[in-house]
């Protein structure tokens, strides 16, 4: 029996978040998640169908009943290649509920030639150890109660950064106007204990959500305490929700 896993869309647009905004990538949203924060804007529930990009870029779409085969999904993806597309990025919902598929789709995927780009919340260490090889950068969420309304899960994020390797990681940290200075200490703590030179992506909560967004001076002091602690730390928000796009 083919293996499956449960899409919301294929689409192309560019990256909107972390160090690589403004890449063209094609997308692959996975349907389901492990978690539910407070400021999540994605729907994230499976539905009978999931819609796939005709033309890159066009919006305009196809349904395809789900779950999808990774022959399906090849087949969609074959396309995003270099120098057109930076990657193919891997997002949700939470890619990770899926390693069976994603080993298959990714073992094959790599022959076209394109980076291989995972966004993940950062809590599914054992999955990760087994992608390692087969994606070349990670997009590590790091989840701040003050913004997710639960507890930060640290033993968990700290044991999904020692699974990351060989590919390369980014860990991006959603911050609102409750985000405490304790909270920021430990994520640099986190990252200092496993790889200090990790780049850190302070993004503040996009308008509209459950969460407030820091004032502007709230954000250069929380870089400027981050900073003390760690080489690499950024502030971006949010770029695809700036310019209207996917």
């Amino acid at each position: 029996m083919p293996m499956k896993a449960p899409l919301i869309e294929v689409f192309t647009s560019i990256q909107g978040e972390g160090p690589y905004v403004g890449y063209r990538h094609r997308f692959v949203r996975f349907a389901g998640c492990n978690l539910s924060c407070d400021y999540c804007d994605t729907p994230s529930t499976a539905g009978p169908r999931c819609r796939i990009e005709k033309n890159p870029g066009k919006q305009d779409y196809f349904w395809a009943p789900n779950p999808v085969t990774v022959d399906a999904l090849l087949a969609w993806t074959a396309d995003a290649v270099a120098p057109r597309y930076h990657a193919l990025a891997l997002t949700g919902g939470e890619p990770l509920l899926y390693p069976d598929f994603l080993e298959a789709f990714l073992t094959r995927f790599r022959d076209f030639g394109t980076l291989r780009y995972l966004e993940t919340n950062g809590t599914l260490p054992k999955a990760m150890a087994r992608l390692g090889g087969l994606v070349d950068i990670v997009a590590m969420d790091v989840k701040l109660s003050s913004v997710t309304g639960y507890p930060c899960p640290e033993a968990v994020h700290r044991a999904f950064l020692h699974a990351v390797s060989p590919a390369r990681v980014f860990v991006k940290a959603v911050v609102g106007r409750d985000t405490r200075d304790a909270e920021l200490d430990e994520v640099c703590a986190l990252i200092g204990g496993v790889a200090e030179k990790t780049p850190l992506v302070l993004q503040p909560v996009t308008p509209g959500s459950k969460r407030t967004p820091p004032p502007a001076k709230r954000l250069l002091e929380m870089q400027e305490r981050c900073l003390n602690r760690l080489p690499d730390v950024r502030v971006i928000p949010q770029a695809h929700r700036l310019l209207g796009v996917p």
